[in-house]
C-alpha cells in the first residue's frame, strides 16, 4: 500500500506550480490540506478536503500543474484504508480524471 508523509509533502518545491483559481486560492493551500489529511488520518473528514478541490479543479475542466504534483499524494491518502476521508479522494481522483 502506498503511504505519504509530511515530511514527502514538505519536499515537494511547490512554489513551482499554480492552483486552478490562483488569486482566490494560493498555492500554499495545497501542501497545508494534504500535511492535514496526513496528520488526521483516521479523523480525516471530508472537509479536510475542500481546500483541494478549490485549488486543484480547473476552470472548464482543465488541471492545474499543482493537481498533477498533488496526484501521488491523494492516490497514496485515498489508498490508505485508514485515512477517514478515503471515500471523498477516491471521488476526488474520479472527478480530476473527468
Amino acid at each position: 500500500m502506498a503511504r505519504t508523509s509530511v515530511e514527502a509533502v514538505d519536499a515537494v518545491d511547490w512554489s513551482r506550480f499554480d492552483t486552478g483559481k490562483p488569486k482566490h486560492h494560493p498555492i500554499d493551500e495545497v501542501p497545508r490540506a494534504l500535511r492535514r489529511l496526513v496528520r488526521k488520518g483516521p479523523t480525516a473528514t471530508e472537509e479536510d478536503c475542500y481546500p483541494l478541490y478549490d485549488c486543484l479543479l480547473g476552470p472548464k475542466g482543465a488541471l492545474p500543474s499543482a493537481a498533477i504534483a498533488a496526484l501521488p499524494f491523494l492516490a497514496a491518502l485515498a489508498s490508505d484504508p485508514a485515512n477517514g476521508a478515503r471515500l471523498a479522494l477516491v471521488e476526488f481522483l474520479d472527478a480530476l480524471s473527468s
